[in-house]
């Protein structure tokens, strides 16, 4: 018994000449990029693209990005500017990065107390920056970013601010 290897030799320049020549070696040109592109989309999970890039507090919106953040761990009523209908607010702002238009939650605490969930869409067309808002008032908040099943997403741990009393 004889066990042998065939090996077919087939002339490159043989299959260039063909009228779509060229179009084939722009294609073997391109494979290793487009397997590589497939590799990474395959490898990496949808759901671990979905993270916070940036997240503050905000004392100014102009939609939808924060205007003037609060660079500062503490303020006082009087640094508040944006009054709605007479009422000081106090803006959270969240820049997102997201493979798809997403739904993510604002959870605002005080005390240990949530007072508010703000579920919040994020899509393209605002460049997946999103915030909420509460009524300020004189104490300590914390706002934590979360998926619409309650898990704190990667970058979304708790931010707080003190909020003093006007001097």
């Amino acid at each position: 018994m004889t066990i042998g290897i065939y090996v077919f030799r087939i002339p490159l320049n043989n299959v260039l000449m063909l009228p779509v020549g060229k179009n084939i070696m722009n294609l073997i040109k391109i494979l290793p990029i487009t397997f590589l592109i497939l590799l990474i989309g395959t490898v990496i999970p949808a759901s671990a693209e979905l993270r916070v890039v940036k997240s503050n507090f905000c004392l100014k919106i102009d939609k939808p990005d924060c205007s003037i953040p609060a660079d500062t761990r503490q303020i006082t009523m009087s640094d508040i500017l944006t009054i709605e209908n007479g009422i000081k607010m106090l803006y959270f702002w969240t820049s997102m990065a997201a493979p798809e238009d997403k739904t993510i939650v604002h959870v605002w605490k005080t005390s240990d107390t949530i007072i508010q969930g703000a579920r919040l869409s994020i899509s393209r067309s605002f460049g997946f920056r999103t915030y909420s808002k509460i009524i300020a008032n004189p104490g300590i908040y914390s706002v934590e970013v979360r998926d619409p099943d309650s898990n704190t997403l990667p970058g979304g741990e708790p931010k707080t601010i003190i909020i003093l009393p006007p001097e």
